[in-house]
């Protein structure tokens, strides 16, 4: 890849026996019939089938590595990025951006490393006139996905705890905004902050790393939070979870 300078900013048979009797020329008395007992062997046991391994989810998806090569990560065989990284024109830093869209092209969530420039949601008012920042909201995800030990990551150091999350929340009156991604705090359908932050916990000398859905309202910005209940529930969902879960820190480049 050449690189850029840019300005700040993944498918007993049953045998149906007939009796055919032949027609007697002459009827005869009936004949008297006993009924006859036989003994029927108890079925041998069988054991218990092994259980089918669980399928990887992301193994026929895309691996995407960022060129300074501190991280990867999958997305479907279908969607796409668009790579805006480069040189800082400022301080020669390398500066991941890109954008990933779905198979029809329409962005859906955004990585990016040591750029100030980036998507990190956006703030809404004290519409319901509490005087907090926090609002109604419906949590479809909080899992812890990276801790000190970093069990979903192969760099081996003092890392912060953190969360892959997704909500709706209610941003008005009359808005919701969908958000997934990664993000330093819990959740809970109590207290979702309107402002909301990609933020992905990073050992010491990592740049600062966002992974999350955009902020771009035509596609985010839902009717209700019934509507983003209805979104998590859809393929496309799963499939973005599955993206944000296979973000892995690397140590340097490979």
């Amino acid at each position: 890849m050449q690189r850029r300078r840019l300005a700040p900013a993944m498918i007993a048979a049953a045998l149906l026996l007939v009796g055919c009797s032949s027609a007697a020329e002459a009827p005869t008395a009936p004949a008297s019939t006993s009924a006859s007992t036989s003994s029927t062997p108890a079925p041998t046991p069988t054991a218990e089938p092994s259980p089918t391994p669980t399928a990887d989810a992301t193994a026929d998806w895309q691996r995407i590595e960022t060129e300074d090569g501190l991280f990867r990560w999958r997305i479907p065989a279908g969607w796409s990025i668009v790579d805006e990284s480069g040189e800082s024109e400022l301080d020669g830093r390398w500066m991941n951006r890109m954008d990933i869209s779905d198979a029809d092209g329409e962005v859906l969530a955004f990585f990016s490393s040591h750029y100030t420039g980036g998507d990190r949601g956006g703030v809404c008012d004290d519409w319901d006139g509490d005087g907090t920042g926090y609002v109604p909201a419906v949590v479809h995800l909080d899992e812890a996905v990276q801790t000190a030990e970093g069990p979903l990551t192969s760099f081996v150091g003092p890392v912060e705890e953190g969360r892959l999350v997704a909500f709706s929340s209610q941003q008005t009156a009359d808005t919701a905004w969908f958000f997934a991604g990664h993000s330093l705090s819990d959740v809970r359908e109590d207290s979702v902050p309107c402002l909301t932050y990609s933020d992905v916990p990073t050992p010491e000398g990592y740049p600062s790393t966002g992974f999350g859905t955009t902020g771009d309202p035509d596609r985010w910005r839902m009717a209700s939070l019934e509507e983003g209940v209805a979104y998590a529930a859809t393929e496309e969902y799963d499939q973005l979870i599955e993206m944000f879960r296979s973000l892995e820190l690397l140590e340097g480049p490979q």
